[in-house]
């Protein structure tokens, strides 16, 4: 919020100079009474406050429970965006991993689906991959980090709207491999925001 109160206050001085400088503004060469009107035109621009909810981004650790047996989790943010914006996903592992090592017909690697919805003002958008096109080589179309040509694209603003998710799930475990026996699958999702351009 505290980009918007800025962008807030250079408009309004942008205002206040453009009002001032269209003005016909009367000047004297030499002493002389004739007039000379400057028109001196001023342009300005604001660019776009863009970041999550104030107390409302995604975030928070939750435990999956035996995830052989499928699994879902949503997590729940806003955006407050004075312009279209982009959301964007990393996953650190690429699918929940554990620190065991695999043995033969064992894999330490569970894949998983990754749900991006985004809400705005009037408009919403949503998209889905899997973690494993999430990492630092994946493909899907809203791996991060945003930019303002990456990422999902939200082409609305938004002011808090309720209603962006991230979900999380996986059906029961049906890989030819069995999964190793271990407590510490695990992930990071990283989600980022940017205008977009």
């Amino acid at each position: 919020m505290r980009n918007s109160a800025i962008a807030i206050a250079a408009l309004a001085a942008a205002w206040a100079v453009s009002g001032t400088a269209v003005a016909a503004t009367t000047a004297y060469a030499g002493g002389s009474t004739s007039n000379v009107i400057l028109n001196i035109p001023v342009y300005a621009s604001i660019s776009g406050s863009c970041g999550f909810g104030t107390g409302l981004a995604p975030s928070g650790s939750y435990a999956l429970g035996e995830i052989s047996d499928g699994f879902s989790q949503s997590v729940s943010f806003a955006i407050a965006c004075s312009a279209p914006t982009r959301v964007a996903v990393v996953s650190s592992n690429a699918g929940l991993k554990a620190s065991a090592t695999a043995p033969t017909g064992y894999t330490n690697q569970m894949d998983y689906t990754v749900a991006l919805a985004l809400t705005g003002d009037t408009t919403t958008a949503q998209s889905t991959c899997l973690a494993s096109t999430l990492g630092s080589s994946g493909s899907c179309s809203f791996r991060g980090p945003s930019s303002g040509t990456r990422g999902l694209q939200l082409n609305d603003t938004s002011h808090d709207a309720q209603g962006s998710s991230l979900t999380i799930s996986a059906p029961a475990w049906s890989g030819s491999s069995a999964l190793v026996a271990s407590t510490t699958y695990a992930d990071t999702l990283t989600v980022t925001i940017s205008p977009s351009s």
